[in-house]
């Protein structure tokens, strides 16, 4: 009776506030300020790392072979509400598609190097910023306008960044200083209407 009263308030407390906000007041986590906590913290799910996609998921999301070398993170349910960089959660590197984002297990790709890119970045900016878009899937990435048939977002290595209380000006300064310092960083970037997209090129 006790667990049902227990799953009934989360589930309440969930819709009033949000399950990201259920998610801290639970587990308590903190800001994620370094770029190696931010690494073990990736490191730690990629233990449970998808060798291979079920056919299944093949077909839905459109992979072909040659992403089998890709390290794909399997993803619980509430792990995706864990703070990766700064204060953004792993949700915000998922494929927004909500086939593959809101299935009870799913998976994400990410980059090493495109993830200590993202944490100089909001070190930089002290967090102004929301990433609008990580990882996507090909058939995901084929329903969006202008969006390049390779793009590094299928790779996990490409993030899209709103900016929040700076303009996308100083936003991509911020990225062009960090890709200055840091040769090894460096990638494509183009500043639209309302985001900056921003990748890592190995």
């Amino acid at each position: 009776m006790l667990k049902i009263i227990l799953g009934v308030a989360a589930v309440c407390a969930a819709n009033l506030i949000g399950p990201g906000k259920v998610y801290d007041l639970v587990t308590n986590q903190k800001r994620v300020s370094d770029y190696t906590e931010a690494l073990d913290i990736i490191k730690a799910l990629e233990d449970g790392k998808v060798s291979r996609l079920e056919e299944s998921i093949y077909r839905r999301d459109g992979y072909t072979r040659k992403y089998n070398r890709y390290k794909k993170i399997r993803v619980k349910h509430l792990d995706r509400y864990r703070y990766v960089v700064g204060k953004h959660r792993l949700n915000h590197f998922l494929c927004r598609d909500k086939r593959v984002k809101y299935s009870p297990t799913t998976y994400a790709i990410i980059n090493h190097k495109l993830l200590e890119k993202v944490m100089l970045i909001d070190k930089a900016s002290a967090g102004q910023f929301f990433i609008t878009s990580g990882h996507r899937t090909p058939t995901y990435n084929a329903t969006l306008t202008g969006a390049t048939k390779n793009s590094r977002h299928l790779e996990g290595r490409a993030v899209d960044l709103i900016p929040i209380n700076i303009s996308l000006k100083e936003l991509g300064k911020i990225i062009r200083s960090i890709e200055k310092q840091r040769p090894d960083l460096r990638g494509y970037m183009h500043i639209y209407e309302k985001h900056i997209h921003t990748d890592v090129r190995e």
